[in-house]
């Protein structure tokens, strides 16, 4: 069974690679070889969050209200008054247990980030 066991990498590799790409190879395109690298084009979606993480990070800094470290805990799209806000969540280190689960309430920021307009708001958790 040595031929089937050398097959086996180039099939993982090929479902490795589907994963990797939104859109399919064009027809006249080489077949994939193990040293083939495709690089799949970012989901919009995740070009937004990261511009909307960017801008909430510049708002955050000037918003701490405390010297202890935060961490970012989340980001949601939601659609408020027919506009799409993001809002990026950062929670005090100290409420956080050693694997970022939730130890205690209150110690948020919260940040709405408009990406048309570039604006953002702050807000405190309790």
């Amino acid at each position: 069974m040595p031929h089937a066991r050398a097959r086996a990498p180039a099939a993982l590799f090929l479902l490795a690679l589907a994963g990797c790409t939104s859109t399919p190879l064009p027809p006249e395109a080489p077949l994939p070889t193990k040293h083939t690298v495709v690089a799949a084009a970012p989901r919009p979606e995740a070009v937004q969050l990261t511009r909307a993480t960017v801008l909430a990070l510049a708002a955050f800094d000037g918003a701490r209200t405390a010297p202890e470290p935060y961490r970012l805990i989340g980001a949601q799209h939601h659609l408020i008054d027919g506009k799409g806000i993001w809002r990026i969540t950062f929670k005090q280190e100290q409420h956080l247990g050693e694997h970022g689960q939730i130890r205690a309430a209150g110690g948020e920021i919260f940040v709405n980030v408009d990406l048309e307009t570039e604006e953002t708001s702050v807000g405190y958790g309790e």
